[in-house]
């Protein structure tokens, strides 16, 4: 993910090309495409050389990630990048649902995805209307469309200290996960550099660190519950 390259301004300190050669480097398969390397706004002569880039190192995209939907325009917004996400390959889009007034959005989206070969997955994330276990299965079960799920997320379940998170987390969402982002965070109390997320200080750790996520729960649960059925990235 080019995340961890983002400046102001919506933009990022690499180039696409440069971050799958990067990737691979690395040892991944492929990479995600966030808002500003392709969204609903991303002209068609773009979205064809970021399609033949994938297809020149042979690096698929694991989603794309969309935006929320509570209106006529944001649902439009959304179907634009549902367009482009299945036009490059990616078969999983991650919208931000921020309220249940969304959810009939939500339920066209899907609609317009499934003829597209795409699913819809939010992550789990704070100040959204699936951010813990518990909200994103009552919003999967309230959508209910076959190819609107879960991306399951551990660190903000750890950062904001629910009791059910790690593999209980995983349990529980069972086959509603669509998508899987490995990323890792511990609790950083009395560290006076760390950053504050929603006033719980952290910092990233490496995902051998028992004090972040417990990830060997994590996929232990996921192969368990779920098989190959899905996305890591």
């Amino acid at each position: 993910s080019a995340r961890a390259f983002a400046v102001r301004g919506g933009k990022y300190s690499v180039t696409v090309e440069d971050l799958i050669k990067l990737a691979k480097e690395i040892g991944y398969d492929g990479i995600t495409l966030r808002r500003g390397q392709i969204d609903e706004t991303t002209p068609e002569a773009e979205v064809a050389r970021l399609r033949d880039l994938l297809k020149k190192y042979d690096a698929p995209c694991s989603f794309v990630t969309g935006a929320s939907a509570s209106d006529e325009a944001g649902l439009q917004a959304l179907c634009a990048v549902i367009d482009r996400a299945a036009s490059v390959g990616a078969f999983v889009v991650q919208p931000t649902v921020r309220a249940v007034a969304e959810i009939s959005c939500m339920q066209r989206a899907s609609d317009y995805a499934a003829a597209r070969n795409v699913a819809l997955a939010p992550q789990l994330h704070n100040h959204t209307a699936h951010e813990n276990a518990e909200q994103a299965v009552e919003l999967v079960d309230a959508v209910n469309r076959k190819n609107f799920g879960i991306a399951f997320e551990g660190s903000h379940l750890l950062l904001q200290q629910r009791k059910v998170r790690d593999g209980a987390a995983v349990r529980l969402l069972g086959k509603r996960i669509l998508s899987v982002c490995v990323q890792d965070y511990r609790l950083a109390r009395g560290e006076p550099d760390a950053p504050l997320y929603d006033g719980t200080p952290f910092k990233p750790c490496l995902p051998d660190d028992p004090r972040g996520v417990n990830l060997p729960d994590v996929f232990a649960a996921l192969g368990l519950h779920l098989g190959e059925a899905l996305v890591i990235r």
